[in-house]
């Protein structure tokens, strides 16, 4: 392993404003899933024992020697609430591990079209908050917004009960549990993908009369909640995650009024509060890289979920903004690790180069992840050096 000449925290922080550093960072995104798949337990257990999760994720932590920081979501999910126990997602049909199906098959999320077309009315008529309740309630029957409301009380409960035990090992973690999410996505969800791609293509103007009216306010009014004193509880990074809403997804004027002027506007917010606005981009954005190069330049990072070529990534943003990942879900399931071992050595000597590159899984770890892959991309960051 390379001396190491840096904290964690100065490391990533060093990548993140494109910095030297004396090694390449490296980041695991663990999963529940993964880590009982790990220890000989069952995906189930991941939703059931939020306990068991948390020892396994320690015991992998010190099995690998560590990385520079906790990347999790870890613990946010319980079996005895609504779909995740998140209430943005109580509007996606979850079928969980252990209940509708088989210990070890992940959960799925069946999308479907709750808001018809004809609801626009509705929406317009009664505002979001309420109009969204309703929603919910034709899968959820009896759902309040004081349930909404303790959802998510109860997910940054449990999300902090994981963050203690590791603050207490003395462990960085990389972002806040909270984050910037985008109004367009929550209608989306309500719509059903094919059905919304039909609005933006025969009912525009309603689409952007609703998103940009009756949704964006609320959505602003969550954002000044979590900003103000985000400083002050010492938050560094913040989460702000896009799904598949990106050019040429969608297409580009709808990106422009209804995605990107949201993101941009609120980035700016968080970087002039002295805090890194955190990306974790899904989706194809090789046509998109341009629009990033509008944000301050090394005061962002941008985590790939394995859908973008990092290398063509790392061309279009080098000198600009640092970038995470680099080894697909795909590749960390079923590639022998002698081959994940040439890949990440690549990563640092190709994405790494000029700086600006942590290495990362795409997303998160599955629960198909190879251990050995897992330990390979930690001990090559740890030991390789940039030729």
């Amino acid at each position: 392993m390379k001396k190491e000449a840096m904290t964690a925290d100065e490391r990533i922080n060093a990548a993140i404003r494109l910095e030297d550093v004396d090694r390449t960072p490296v980041i695991v995104g663990t999963s529940g899933p993964f880590l009982c798949r790990w220890k000989g337990m069952s995906v189930a257990d991941a939703y059931r024992d939020l306990d068991k999760v948390i020892k396994a994720e320690v015991d992998l932590w010190d099995t690998l020697g560590g990385w520079d920081a906790r990347y999790s979501v870890v613990g946010v999910h319980d079996l005895s609430e609504h779909s995740h126990g998140l209430s943005s997602n109580w509007t996606v049909r979850f079928l969980m591990p252990g209940r509708e199906l088989p210990e070890n098959i992940d959960v799925q999320g069946q999308e479907t079209e709750i808001m018809k077309e004809d609801d626009y009315d509705r929406l317009f008529e009664i505002g979001w908050n309420d109009f969204y309740l309703e929603m919910v309630n034709r899968i959820h029957k009896g759902v309040t917004g004081d349930m909404v409301r303790r959802a998510g009380e109860a997910h940054l409960s449990r999300a902090n009960k994981v963050r203690n035990v590791f603050e207490q090992k003395g462990v960085h973690h990389l972002l806040d549990e909270r984050g910037l999410f985008t109004p367009i996505g929550r209608l989306a969800e309500l719509r059903s993908f094919p059905s919304f791609l039909r609005d933006l293509k025969y009912r525009y103007d309603t689409v952007k009369r609703a998103v940009l009216e009756v949704i964006t306010p609320t959505f602003r009014e969550r954002f000044d909640q979590i900003m103000r004193g985000a400083s002050e509880r010492g938050v560094k990074r913040l989460f702000v995650p896009l799904g598949r809403y990106v050019y040429p997804v969608i297409p580009r004027r709808v990106f422009e009024e209804l995605v990107w002027s949201w993101l941009k506007r609120n980035v700016e917010t968080i970087i002039a509060e002295g805090i890194t606005p955190a990306f974790h981009f899904d989706a194809d954005w090789s046509e998109s890289f341009s629009y990033l190069k509008e944000l301050p330049k090394g005061k962002c990072f941008v985590h790939w979920g394995g859908e973008t070529d990092i290398f063509k990534a790392k061309e279009a943003l080098r000198g600009h903004m640092c970038i995470m990942g680099g080894v697909s879900p795909a590749m960390i399931s079923v590639t022998p690790p002698e081959e994940v071992e040439a890949h990440c050595r690549r990563l640092i000597d190709e994405v790494g180069k000029d700086n600006g590159f942590i290495l990362c899984e795409g997303c998160y770890l599955p629960a198909t992840a190879k251990f050995e892959n897992v330990k390979v991309m930690v001990d090559v960051a740890k030991s390789h050096v940039p030729r």
